[in-house]
């Protein structure tokens, strides 16, 4: 019924802890100390990975969950089909009180 209507694999949806980076499909991902492969050098690790995806092309941004430990939004786009990953960026946070 999904495919009747159009829900497909660019939809956001909930998944679980995520172990490589670059077998996400769109959604949004735990991610914790047991995901290792292909994630952002240096980040903390916990927080959520929310990938988003056109069909060709695509990104990913892992924001942590605790900004006071690291203080960065990190991207980094998909093209090719997702077959080709771009390198991590890191965007700094600025925490208001």
């Amino acid at each position: 019924l999904g495919e009747l209507i159009g829900i497909n694999d660019t939809w956001i949806r909930r998944k679980y802890v995520i172990k490589d980076c670059n077998t996400a499909v769109a959604g949004v991902y735990n991610v914790d100390d047991t995901t290792t492969e292909n994630f952002p050098t240096e980040a903390y690790k916990y927080g959520s990975l929310l990938v988003v995806n056109s069909g060709f092309f695509g990104s990913q941004y892992f924001v942590p969950d605790n900004f006071n430990v690291d203080p960065y939004i990190y991207i980094r786009s998909i093209g090719n089909n997702g077959n080709t990953f771009n390198k991590w960026g890191k965007i700094k946070a600025t925490i208001i009180t």
